[in-house]
C-alpha cells in the first residue's frame, strides 16, 4: 500500500470510530426514550429527543470535517479494495485494515440496531399520539354532553310544574 492510501484509511478509520462511538450513544438514547415513552415521563422524552438530535447533528458533522475529497476517495477506492481482495484471507491482511474492516462492520450493526430503534420509537410515538388524541376526544365529548345537559334541562330540581287540561 501506499502511504497516501495508509493516510486516508487511518483517516477514515479515525472517523469511522467517532461515528461507532456516538452511534453507541445514538442506540442507548432510543432504547431510553422507548423506556421513558412507555412511562409515560413526557418531559424527560422530549429531552432525550434533543439529545438525539445533538447526536445526530454530530455525526453529519463528522462527514464535513473528513478532508479527504470524493475525488481522491474514488481514486484510492479500487485501489484499496484490490489489495484488500487481493490476501485470502483477514489472517493476511495487515492489522490497520482489519480493524477498519471490523469497524466498518461494528458500525453497519449499530445502524441497523438505531434504525430498527427509530422505528420502534415512531410507532410507539404514533401509538401514544393516537392515545392521547382518543382520551382528549373523549374528554371533550364528555364536557359537551355535560353542558348540553345543563342548557337543555333550565329546570331546576324541586320545581312544581301547573299543568291544567282544558
Amino acid at each position: 500500500m501506499k502511504n497516501s492510501e495508509i493516510l486516508l484509511v487511518k483517516e477514515l478509520e479515525k472517523s469511522i470510530e467517532q461515528k461507532i462511538s456516538l452511534l453507541k450513544c445514538l442506540n442507548t438514547a432510543y432504547s431510553c426514550s422507548l423506556d421513558l415513552l412507555d412511562n409515560k415521563s413526557y418531559d424527560a422524552f422530549l429531552e432525550k429527543l434533543d439529545v438525539q438530535q445533538k447526536l445526530l447533528n454530530e455525526i453529519d458533522n463528522i462527514d464535513s470535517q473528513i478532508t479527504v475529497t470524493a475525488d481522491k476517495y474514488e481514486s484510492y477506492k479500487n485501489e484499496i479494495l484490490a489489495f484488500i481482495n487481493g490476501y485470502k484471507g483477514d489472517s493476511n491482511l495487515p492489522v490497520m485494515l482489519q480493524k477498519f474492516i471490523e469497524d466498518i462492520t461494528t458500525s453497519r450493526k449499530l445502524l441497523k440496531s438505531c434504525k430498527v430503534l427509530n422505528e420502534k420509537l415512531t410507532y410507539r410515538i404514533n401509538e401514544v399520539q393516537n392515545e392521547i388524541k382518543q382520551n382528549m376526544l373523549t374528554f371533550k365529548n364528555r364536557r359537551l354532553i355535560k353542558t348540553g345537559y345543563s342548557n337543555v334541562n333550565t329546570v331546576k330540581t324541586g320545581l312544581v310544574i301547573d299543568y291544567k287540561n282544558n
